[in-house]
């Protein structure tokens, strides 16, 4: 995985394009897409069919979004965010709640074969609507890095939104997940997780700043240096994802926090921070996107029944995220073409489509067959995301 996906990472930088779309082809490549099909005895030795096997290479990968997240928190410029916040949060409205919209009325439209159970139209109907609605925070971070415009105003004003847009996602995620396993959601369930995501967040960008300028500074009194700051880095940052996730959040919520928080921090050392981006990105992110890829099966929907609703999931989510944030960006006024480059970045679905599919997937709402559509549009609007921004 990481000689190929570096590989092909390295050929599309060549041709002046972002290496994300080449490590993502190597998942294809090695996957069942292709390796699988011309030498399923190769793809079966590389990739045996042993459950814990693929588990682990799962929570290794987790392991590399945590790191690429934390990453691109340092990336993020808290004062530019706070000046356009209110340009990130219409924006962000925008891109979701029309594809939010437009995903409840195709989960109602869809056709029986593609749920778990008929009586489970209503989760099914939350379930899609939140895959269409959410974005990928590694993907764009990653995209607007290869394409040097991760501190430029509109890269920032798309992972503000991002950020927004995720946050709202799992708590609707949370909803959905509890009306699949109690029948029910009670409105004390929907405010507790409503307010573990704002408190979090809130807590964290006002408090936390001066926290982890405190913790910094004690580290360097009692060891100063490069390695300690570097291990006190990704301590802090792996106690905010168990504390996100033991709030029922998302651990790379905690993550890509503690990332802002440290990267605000004039404590943090340029070179540990360079050391930190060149570990990630010569290594974390090549295995994370090409694991992703390896998730795809693209002759099985080749199909003309799954090929049609691929095909539909991808126009609906596509459509809904770019019609969205370009409504929530003319309401503030921004130019047409500023509009369509926050389309273009807020609409790759990456590791968080992947996430909500094997949710649904394992809590029985998604059958096999749209559990695959879901993840092909996850992939799909991830590799388009780089040639249209």
């Amino acid at each position: 995985l990481l000689g190929v996906a570096r590989l092909l990472g390295d050929w599309m930088r060549r041709l002046d394009q972002p290496s994300v779309i080449g490590e993502l082809l190597a998942g294809l490549l090695l996957g069942p897409s292709f390796l699988g099909l011309v030498a399923p005895a190769w793809f079966a030795a590389v990739f045996p069919p042993d459950q814990l096997l693929s588990d682990l290479l799962s929570a290794f990968s987790l392991f590399c979004v945590l790191m690429l997240l934390i990453v691109t928190g340092l990336e993020i410029d808290l004062s530019l965010i706070v000046q356009r916040l209110r340009t990130a949060a219409w924006v962000s409205a925008g891109g979701l709640i029309v594809p939010f919209a437009l995903g409840l009325g195709l989960g109602a439209l869809s056709p029986a074969e593609f749920m778990s159970g008929p009586d489970k139209r209503l989760v099914f109907c939350l379930f899609v609507a939140v895959n269409l609605s959410i974005s990928a925070i590694p993907v764009i971070a990653k995209t607007l890095k290869d394409l040097k415009a991760i501190r430029r105003d509109l890269g920032q004003i798309t992972l503000a939104a991002a950020m927004i847009d995720d946050a709202a996602g799992w708590i609707l995620l949370a909803v959905a997940a509890g009306l699949a396993t109690k029948g029910h959601v009670t409105a004390s369930d929907l405010g507790i997780k409503l307010l573990a995501s704002v408190g979090v967040m809130g807590v964290a960008l006002t408090m936390g700043r001066s926290w982890v300028n405190r913790f910094l500074s004690g580290v360097d009194r009692w060891s100063p240096g490069e390695s300690p700051q570097l291990a006190a880095l990704l301590f802090l940052a792996l106690a905010f994802s168990i504390l996100t996730h033991g709030l029922g959040l998302e651990s790379m919520l905690g993550a890509f926090l503690a990332g802002i928080l440290i990267g605000q921090s004039p404590r943090l050392r340029s070179q540990v921070a360079h050391t930190l981006e060149l570990f990630t990105s010569s290594f974390c992110a090549p295995i994370f996107f090409s694991t992703a890829g390896l998730k795809v099966n693209l002759p099985a929907l080749l199909s003309p029944r799954l090929l049609a609703m691929t095909g539909m999931v991808l126009l609906v989510a596509t459509v809904g995220k770019y019609v969205g944030c370009y409504l929530g960006g003319k309401v503030v006024g921004l130019s047409h073409w500023q509009c369509l480059t926050l389309g273009s970045g807020m609409n790759p679905r990456g590791a968080m489509g992947v996430i909500v599919a094997r949710i649904g997937l394992s809590l029985g709402i998604l059958n096999q067959d749209m559990y695959s559509v879901m993840i092909a549009m996850a992939i799909i609007t991830s590799l388009a995301a780089p040639p249209l921004l």
